[in-house]
């Protein structure tokens, strides 16, 4: 009986372990159709009240996600090898996703513009995801085998710049 128990314990240890990088993944993921969902919804934004209502919506549901990430990778234990290399093709593919919504949001910018108070909350909404996409990034790094640090540091990049891009349009100048 005890014998039973011991090996029950160790198992669903194991198998949360092995859950991790797939938990993250399933993140990475849902980050990935949220943020394909914002961007298309943009790009074919006509410039109403009505669709910025959409947009607004759909970016808190990726705020939101992005939150659930970090605390899913937070919680998580540290990758494997294969499971790192694994979620560097999907931070590929999320970063591919993120540069074109971005630049949905950046063509659109004279849109939201006319209707005078959306721009600026673009602006902090665009900050925000800023902010819980670094959170998340960090924390998935910090769960990468630390010799693949250096290399998905340089696969969340491409991200980094797409926000700095698209947040240096929407700046107020004075």
């Amino acid at each position: 009986m005890l014998l039973t128990n011991v090996l029950s314990v160790v198992a669903l240890g194991a198998a949360t372990v092995l859950a991790d990088g797939k938990a993250i993944m399933a993140a990475m993921n849902t980050i990935k159709a949220d943020t394909a969902h914002l961007g298309a919804t943009v790009a074919s934004w006509r410039g109403d009240l009505l669709g910025v209502l959409a947009i607004a919506g759909e970016s808190f549901g990726l705020l939101d996600d992005l939150k659930k990430g970090s605390r899913t990778a937070d919680r998580s234990a540290p990758l494997t090898q294969d499971e790192a290399l694994a979620i560097a093709t999907v931070t590929a593919d999320l970063a591919t996703e993120v540069n074109k919504t971005l630049s949905a949001i950046i063509v659109a910018k004279p849109r939201f513009d006319r209707l005078l108070i959306v721009s600026p909350i673009i602006l902090i909404n665009l900050e925000a995801q800023q902010k819980a996409t670094a959170d998340f990034s960090a924390k998935v790094v910090a769960k990468v085998p630390k010799d693949l640090q250096a290399i998905a540091q340089s696969l969340i990049q491409p991200i980094n710049d797409a926000f700095k891009k698209a947040i240096a349009r929407y700046q107020i100048r004075l």
